[in-house]
């Protein structure tokens, strides 16, 4: 049981599958908010 999995109210962004019937993840990834760098200068 991956991370996603076990909370479920945590998701990723894009997930690629191993195989068709979606059980062994190969790629996955999760965006993180953009930090606005231009309020710190």
């Amino acid at each position: 049981m991956n991370r996603t999995q076990k909370n479920s109210r945590r998701f990723a962004d894009i997930v690629v599958f191993e195989d068709d019937e979606k059980k062994k993840p190969y790629i996955v990834i999760e965006c993180k908010k953009a930090k606005d760098i231009r309020s710190s200068v």
